[in-house]
């Protein structure tokens, strides 16, 4: 198992590291790896998820353009048992809700991890 260690007047020590601390890590490989501790600010990190959540549910709907303008040609001509505008609002529609409920998902969680792993 892994250990983290923070150097702290001249030495190494077993202590919880905090923002801007000098740490190293020992691998179970044996392997050391120094670098300085960061903590993730949870509020950020929400926000950067909700951000790509926005981008997501803006290219989904974007990819339904082509399908928007087949149904306005189609109901142009009187076509029928095709998709029709309706059915392409909707999808958008659902795409906006579903966007809205990950987000709420979103900042209802806790931990990087959780974060992190979110998938709509």
């Amino acid at each position: 198992m892994s250990q983290i260690e923070v150097f702290k007047n001249g030495e190494w020590t077993n202590e919880q590291p905090v923002t801007g601390d000098t740490c190293r890590e020992t691998l179970d490989s044996g392997a050391m790896v120094e670098f300085e501790f960061v903590e993730i600010d949870i509020a950020e990190l929400k926000s950067e998820r909700i951000t790509q959540i926005k981008q997501e549910a803006e290219e989904r709907i974007t990819c339904l353009n082509w399908r928007l303008q087949r149904a306005q040609e189609r109901e142009s001509l009187n076509v029928t048992d095709v998709e029709t505008v309706e059915d392409v609002m909707k999808l958008r529609e659902a795409i906006r809700t579903a966007s809205n409920d990950a987000e709420l998902a979103v900042n209802q969680l806790e931990t990087v991890e959780a974060i992190e792993s979110f998938s709509w």
